[in-house]
């Protein structure tokens, strides 16, 4: 693919830079959700991380002048924190995924067809599924996994009959690694969570492949249609396995301990977060994000020498742009 003309994103807390804490600003949060919004130690502009997140490096990485802005505030991330692939977990006005992209589809105009298009989804509908959910907000029974991969699948296809065609869509990592998960196991007898544990790294591994052979048939039906698959497990193992290299030395715990869910603060943050893995109980710290932001740059036209050290330097990623 030529080097892009632009870029838009869609999906979670992974990739939301703001859309969650800008309508909060502007209004009475939906029933359910948290009275509160992520506030220090989170990223004052919203981010769900310490710092900036892989879509500010994406962005300043494809192409000189680019960023990663709410959408909710004119900008070209629709993405949500809680967004599940139908819906967000509180509802109305936060959206889900499919949600976005009608929102991004009713904008004036068709889609450039020279910009990239970033949509991460799953692991929210995955967590859901691993910790037992059976509803969703509206009381209908949450996706399971070919209802997921159903709904990527329309909305990539929504976005190329609008004139997407060049989509970067990241697979999930294994949930087993993640925080929230490790501690829930670890109330379990050994056995019982070795075993859960191999359960939850296999649901990861059968969505991954479904997703796989869901993107090369959507390559197929949709003429033009180029997808950048980009393998967020396999990174994310050999990082972790590869840790000290990386100048990770925690790889296991969460970096801030406090309220991850409601947001009422409490706990500690780690003396030194860029050598943690993760930031709180399910979200990277900055560090691993700009690991995975650079890996998925080169998926990509990659930007010259000078663009990717002036990228390192304005986002103060510098130790951690390599590998």
């Amino acid at each position: 693919m030529a080097t892009p003309t632009g870029i838009y994103f869609f999906g979670d807390s992974l990739t939301d830079v703001g859309n969650v804490t800008a309508l909060y600003a502007m209004g009475t949060p939906p029933p359910g959700a948290p009275t509160t919004i992520p506030g220090p130690p989170y990223d004052p502009q919203g981010r769900a991380s310490n710092g900036p997140i892989y879509a500010d490096v994406l962005a300043a990485g494809v192409g000189s002048g680019l960023t990663a802005t709410p959408s909710v505030l004119g900008g070209n991330n629709f993405a949500f924190g809680g967004a599940r692939t139908r819906y967000q977990i509180f509802g109305s006005p936060f959206q889900g995924i499919l949600e976005q992209v009608q929102t991004f589809i009713a904008q004036p105009g068709a889609a450039d067809s020279g910009a990239l298009y970033v949509l991460w989804g799953g692991s929210n509908n995955l967590q859901d599924i691993v910790v037992g959910k059976t509803t969703d907000v509206t009381g209908n029974p949450i996706p399971n996994v070919p209802e997921t991969l159903g709904d990527l699948a329309g909305a990539i296809g929504a976005l190329y009959a609008e004139g997407a065609r060049n989509i970067l869509v990241p697979n999930v990592a294994d949930l087993s690694l993640v925080p929230r998960i490790r501690e829930m196991l670890a109330l379990l007898p050994p056995p019982v969570a070795a075993a859960q544990r191999a359960q939850i790294r296999g649901l990861s591994m059968a969505y991954n492949g479904g997703l796989a052979s869901t993107l090369g048939t959507l390559e197929q039906l949709y003429t033009g249609l180029d997808i950048v698959a980009f393998d967020a497990f396999s990174n994310l193992d050999e990082i972790v396995a590869n840790a000290a290299a990386y100048g990770f030395t925690n790889t296991t715990d969460r970096c801030y301990t406090g309220d991850d869910t409601g947001f009422t603060g409490g706990g500690t943050v780690c003396a030194n977060p860029d050598d943690y893995l993760w930031w709180d109980g399910i979200h990277p710290t900055s560090a691993l994000h700009a690991i995975l932001g650079q890996r998925m740059l080169r998926a990509v036209p990659e930007p010259g020498t000078l663009l990717l050290m002036g990228l390192a330097l304005a986002l103060g990623f510098g130790r951690r742009l390599r590998g």
